[in-house]
């Protein structure tokens, strides 16, 4: 996006997906575009009110949109990573590999060594997502907002549980076909590292080490 999308029009994004009292798809779903188009020159797709709808975000000041959150009833998922030494581990790659794999210009599990520096201040860096993300949903909970966190590494584990879980929050009954569908269904990315770093971390036993002095393990 050019610039962030925050107050008045974050609102009236919201309003615009979530309050069903407007009258007809295509009207609110013209002045969705307008409001994006001040901020993205990527295309919008339609909004199908019929159905559940998701709006993903980054985080940032809820203050402004909860007021239009609890109007309508909107169920707010924190996606979090426990796991904070693999996260500082694939902080040190660009996100660049993930689309040189689908493209086939690398393979899976590219060999790198890790600076510990940097692996250092990803560790911070991660500590403090993680209580920001905290902090965030138990703020929102206060305010009686409906709010769970959605953890990555029950999503790499199992994504059948995962999946079934995720659609009881927001009162979704799918059959255990339908379920199964969807947790095979092909993503359009693949994951660039194992989750054993030992396959392509060339100083694992450095950062083994240094992972221990800041009471972190594998």
């Amino acid at each position: 996006m050019k610039t962030r999308l925050v107050g008045t029009d974050l609102r009236r994004i919201f309003d615009l997906i979530y309050n069903k009292s407007y009258p007809t798809a295509a009207d609110h779903n013209k002045q969705i575009k307008q409001i994006y188009q001040k901020y993205t020159t990527v295309s919008v797709p339609a909004v199908n009110k019929s159905k559940s709808v998701g709006f993903k975000m980054r985080p940032r000041d809820m203050t402004d949109i909860i007021p239009t959150l609890k109007k309508n009833g909107v169920v707010v998922f924190v996606l979090i990573r426990r796991d904070i030494a693999r996260q500082a581990v694939s902080m040190c790659s660009t996100n660049r590999l993930q689309f040189d794999l689908k493209a086939g210009k690398i393979e899976q599990n590219p060999k790198h060594t890790i600076n510990l520096r940097t692996l250092d201040r990803n560790i911070k860096t991660c500590k403090h997502v993680l209580k920001q993300k905290q902090y965030l949903i138990n703020m929102l909970k206060k305010q009686g907002i409906s709010v769970h966190p959605i953890y990555y590494e029950e999503f790499c584990k199992n994504k059948l549980n995962f999946f079934k879980t995720f659609l009881t929050k927001i009162d979704v009954t799918l059959s255990d076909s339908e379920l199964k569908k969807l947790a095979t269904s092909q993503i359009p990315f693949k994951k660039v590292h194992d989750n054993e770093i030992k396959k392509f971390v060339i100083n694992y036993t450095q950062v083994v080490s240094f992972f221990k002095q800041h009471g972190l393990t594998l």
